[in-house]
C-alpha cells in the first residue's frame, strides 16, 4: 500500500485518525493565515510524530533559501522564523 493511500484509507492504518484532524482543522476560525499555517505545522508533527515543521521558499536570483514559518516541540531543531539563508548554508 502506498503511504499516500494509508492516509486516506478509510480502513487501513491511520486514515480516519488523519481525515478527522483535518476535517476538525477545516471546521476551526482563524483570525490570519499566519494562525493558519502554525495550525497546519503542529497538525504535521502530530500526525508524523516530529517535532519540527517548517515552510521555506527558495529564492534563486538572489540565492536564499528563507523560513517563513515554523513550528517547534520541546526537543525539535529550535528552527527560527523568519529567517534568510544563503542557498550554500542550507541542507
Amino acid at each position: 500500500m502506498w503511504e499516500r493511500d494509508r492516509f486516506m484509507s478509510p480502513d487501513g492504518g491511520n486514515g480516519g485518525r488523519y481525515l478527522a484532524g483535518l476535517s476538525t482543522l477545516s471546521l476551526r476560525s482563524f483570525t490570519s493565515t499566519d494562525d493558519v499555517v502554525q495550525a497546519i505545522l503542529e497538525l504535521i508533527v502530530d500526525y508524523l510524530g516530529l517535532r519540527t515543521s517548517f515552510i521555506t521558499r527558495i529564492n534563486q536570483e538572489q540565492n536564499q533559501n528563507t523560513v517563513t514559518a515554523a513550528y517547534n516541540r520541546a526537543g525539535g531543531s529550535d528552527v527560527p522564523s523568519p529567517i534568510d539563508l544563503t542557498l550554500h548554508q542550507t541542507f
